[in-house]
């Protein structure tokens, strides 16, 4: 439908929901609704939202929905947002990457943004989450969510309360560090799915913003990478004294699934850092022929126990080439739970031992 009935004389209204439809324009009189407190126009894809249209007038937002509108009229200029002082949920495609990274450091690391925020860049859908019917996501640490899907520019500046950071379908980055700059240590969960180019995750061999702030990662998603998305590289004397650093100490949960790629998940280096994961989920990875390995610099005569103090869950699935999980025996958490199937070649399943 194309058509909405005039809104303007419904001066009560305090909650508009109108998202997933065919709308090509905004509703007439919604820029007359002074009261109105929550609105939701994404996922409306045919929709023009022309710069200074509707949205500046309407001061007295607290929750604002216009994510995930394709075309190009229909993204966000960061004026339109940025005077909404009232506003405690943000959820907006910005309309290019000045706007973008203008609204992140003039609006959110001042502290004169929405307590929780989904900013997304680039052409198509992000990380989708609805918080229509959550009304407990202003409270919710999780809903500071940062999505990008195809970019061609560099040195995007992520906000530094920022929780959750999802790629999705990128086709131009090679390495994490190369295009986004980070200042806190605020960054739980990382998501990236289908990017083909994707070299690296992150560089560590530097004073790199994005490396150095990595601490309280505690959930990493890799989904669909084409290229060897290998997470940290060997063999470089500063890449391991910032893993000795604990940079990823903190996660909790790291799931790989559809690289097609990887062959070796995890060097016993890196592996020995994660003191606190609590579950691996390995599947659907048709070259992964070894999860837990040792590197050429390693000496494997003297490495039979991996100690995981706080694993309690691992999942490998859809495994056709996986022979060894590790060869030695895996110290885990009270009652560790392994779930095996469809890996063919896997004769031996890993010895898990609790650690009492």
């Amino acid at each position: 439908y194309n058509m909405c009935p005039p809104l303007g004389q419904l001066q009560a209204l305090s909650r508009l929901k109108i998202s997933g439809t065919s709308i090509e324009k905004v509703p007439e009189g919604l820029g007359k609704l002074i009261n109105l407190k929550w609105l939701d126009l994404s996922e409306n894809y045919n929709l023009t939202l022309l710069p200074g249209s509707v949205l500046p007038g309407l001061t007295n937002k607290q929750y604002l929905d216009i994510c995930y509108n394709y075309g190009h009229l229909a993204k966000v200029n960061a004026e339109d947002v940025q005077g909404m002082t009232m506003l405690e949920h943000f959820a907006g495609s910005f309309h290019d990457w000045d706007n973008f990274n203008n609204y992140v450091q003039a609006t959110l690391d001042r502290g004169s943004g929405p307590k929780t925020y989904h900013l997304h860049l680039g052409i198509g859908p992000g990380y989708s989450l609805d918080y229509s019917y959550d009304y407990n996501f202003l409270t919710n640490d999780e809903c500071r969510i940062v999505s990008f899907r195809d970019c061609t520019k560099l040195d995007h500046v992520l906000p530094t309360d920022i929780a959750r950071l999802c790629i999705a379908e990128n086709k131009q980055w090679r390495c994490l560090c190369d295009v986004l700059s980070f200042r806190s240590p605020s960054l739980m969960y990382i998501d990236i799915r289908v990017c083909p180019k994707l070299e690296s995750l992150f560089c560590l061999t530097g004073p790199c913003s994005l490396c150095s702030n990595l601490q309280n990662l505690e959930s990493l998603n890799l989904t669909s990478l084409e290229g060897p998305a290998e997470t940290w590289k060997e063999n470089e004397v500063k890449a391991k004294n910032i893993l000795l650093g604990g940079m990823f100490s903190h996660i909790k949960h790291l799931e790989v699934s559809k690289c097609h790629k990887i062959e070796k998940l995890l060097t016993i280096g890196p592996l020995l850092q994660l003191k606190n994961l609590v579950s691996l989920d390995v599947k659907s990875c048709d070259l992964m022929k070894e999860i837990f390995t040792v590197s050429i610099t390693e000496d494997v005569g003297r490495v039979n126990e991996i100690t995981l103090p706080k694993l309690t869950r691992l999942e490998f699935r859809e495994l056709p080439q996986l022979k060894t999980v590790w060869w030695g025996i895996i110290k885990c958490g009270l009652s560790p739970k392994l779930n095996i199937s469809d890996c063919p070649q896997l004769e031996t399943p890993p010895i898990l031992q609790s650690i009492s």
